[in-house]
């Protein structure tokens, strides 16, 4: 991993990379990616000595730095929180939001109409630190009437605001075509559910099993917050009670049987399976199974609004809690699964009745390369589903997940994307899949706005690239894009540069037979006179690592001699 180490302008000014020996090197570094606030952070250790002297890229840190590393594909720019040097080591604590989400507050606020939750971010000031715009918004058309009765920090305001509208979010950092920072982009999901993925992936092609990658299963079942009747009223505007008396609903589960309705004439809604599977016994009257519960006082000011949040509801309380705790094996980083947060897996474990088949969803991530036996993965929303798994349905659903995945670009390279000193070239070839498929499709590369290869493959030579370069590859299937990276070339010098040059001068009658010992040189600029013949030059050149080239001497003038 390389660390690229940007000024308080997010400017580079250094790298950080233990496979560079003249680099700076790191240790100690965990960086961990979190699903429920959108945010990540990075903490490691810069050692500041290298071959028994401080590097003297260490004098360009201190705690206004930032640092920017790509991780599973994204780019991510770090602001110190926490710094602490000492004579040999700095110890940073780093995290992925900007300083104004994290530490400045916003007040109690409400709305009295419905609104976007476009509209709150503006109005809360919570988009009003640099260079954030909103990107992905699958909760645009959803409008709500809102209100916030506490002080809190922006971060804690937009997690409570994204909450509130059933949705999660993720901050994307745009790089441009130089490789340095252009803005953060907030990027707005539907919540995880039946029918919408949210942040990551379905993965079809992680299949988790006992004994290979997961150590054992534990379910626990809690009924207390139990419910399969359900009543709830609201109030219009003109202070009318208001419920669901006048609407009918009707749902099947998958096998065709009501699993929830609600019938006119009855401001109740009922999940009928629930209540035959978990009757309420201790009824007198036996034909009474129903476990019910009320909310007369929701926010709700229409009958059609308050069905949907009785339908949510009712779903959400009509089974059993099951808590699922998975121990996963330390092996699960070797077999290089590129989990990313939110992604979902399936786990399979023949240990119980029927075989029991979950999915689950990654909600954080503990990764190291110093130390990797230290990676975590860490799951939740756990979500058991048939187990009629033969080879065919297997077959078949991955098949359906294929078809439901994004179009994803691989790119390979020849000979990696570091050049040293701006020698050799490299290969990038890409690649398109969907889920586990491989998908033709015709591609462009592009440096800035300008395409400089229309085919799979791009040759690059490191005479070209000084810093970094930055080529996006576009992938397009019948005349369409579906998917674009970016693939990022850096040239690194061996760690020796150029202090300074001092020319020396020499007047003599010698044509031959000097050296830069000879005496009589000088840093005085010279011309030739009647006295000597021949002017004589050379270089000393001083280099970063305290070295010293003398160039070897020759003559640039000569006096010329008239012939009587």
């Amino acid at each position: 991993m390389q660390i690229s180490v940007l000024n308080n302008h997010l400017k580079k000014v250094a790298f950080i990379n233990n496979k560079i020996e003249k680099m700076l090197h790191y240790k100690n570094d965990q960086w961990h990616s979190y699903l429920s606030t959108g945010a990540s952070t990075f903490d490691f250790t810069i050692s500041k000595w290298s071959n028994g002297k401080i590097h003297e890229d260490a004098f360009l840190i201190d705690d206004s730095c930032h640092f920017a590393i790509k991780k599973h594909g994204k780019n991510y720019i770090y602001k110190i929180v926490n710094y602490d040097e000492n004579d040999f080591e700095i110890n940073v604590q780093c995290n992925s939001l900007d300083a104004e989400l994290l530490r400045e507050t916003v007040g109690t606020f409400t709305s009295t109409t419905a609104q976007s939750i476009e509209w709150y971010l503006q109005q809360m000031g919570l988009l009003t630190f640099t260079f954030v715009k909103v990107g992905i918004n699958e909760l645009s058309e959803k409008k709500l009437t809102l209100t916030f009765d506490n002080q809190e920090p922006k971060h804690d305001r937009l997690i409570s605001l994204v909450n509130k509208f059933d949705g999660e979010f993720e901050l994307e950092t745009i790089i441009k075509a130089d490789g340095t920072f252009d803005s953060y982009v907030l990027n707005l999901y539907h919540k995880n559910d039946d029918t919408h993925q949210g942040i990551g992936r379905e993965r079809a092609d992680i299949i988790l099993y006992y004994g290979k990658n997961i150590q054992g299963v534990s379910v626990n079942s809690n009924k207390d917050s139990l419910y399969n009747a359900f009543y709830a009223s609201g109030q219009d505007d003109n202070n009318n009670v208001i419920d669901i008396t006048d609407l009918e609903f009707s749902s099947k589960n998958a096998d065709g049987i009501e699993e929830f309705y609600t019938r006119k004439g009855s401001p109740l809604i009922y999940a009928p399976i629930s209540a035959n599977r978990y009757p309420n016994t201790s009824r007198i009257n036996p034909q009474d199974i129903w476990t019910r519960f009320d909310n007369p006082s929701t926010e709700y000011k229409d009958a059609n609004s308050l069905l949907g949040y009785m339908k949510k509801w009712i779903k959400e309380h009509a089974y059993p809690i099951y808590t699922y705790t998975v121990s996963m094996m330390s092996n699960i980083f070797k077999q290089k699964y590129d989990f990313t947060v939110g992604d979902t897996v399936t786990i399979h474990d023949r240990n119980f009745k029927d075989v029991l088949i979950l999915k689950a969803r990654v909600i954080e991530l503990i990764e190291s390369e110093d130390n990797p036996a230290n990676n975590q993965v860490i799951f939740s929303n756990y979500k058991k589903i048939q187990n009629d798994f033969t080879a065919g349905v297997i077959s078949q659903i991955q098949t359906g997940l294929n078809n439901q995945q994004p179009y994803v670009i691989s790119v390979v390279t020849s000979n990696g994307t570091f050049f040293k000193n701006q020698r050799g070239s490299t290969t990038a070839t890409a690649s398109l899949r969907k889920g586990t498929s491989v998908v033709r499709a015709s591609y462009a590369w592009k440096k800035g706005n300008t395409i400089v290869n229309d085919s799979d493959s791009l040759t690059v030579n490191g005479s070209d690239v000084l810093d970094t370069s930055v080529y996006a590859v576009i992938a397009y299937v019948d005349g369409q894009e579906v998917a674009r990276t970016q693939v990022v070339f850096t040239n690194i010098n061996d760690g020796i540069s150029v202090v300074n040059t001092v020319r020396y001068y020499l007047l003599t009658n010698e044509s031959t037979g000097i050296t830069t010992d000879t005496i009589g040189w000088t840093t005085v600029q010279q011309v030739l006179t009647g006295e000597y013949t021949y002017l004589w030059i050379y270089d000393k050149t001083t280099y970063s690592n305290g070295s010293v080239v003398n160039s070897t001497p020759i003559i640039i003038a000569q006096k010329t001699i008239d012939k009587e």
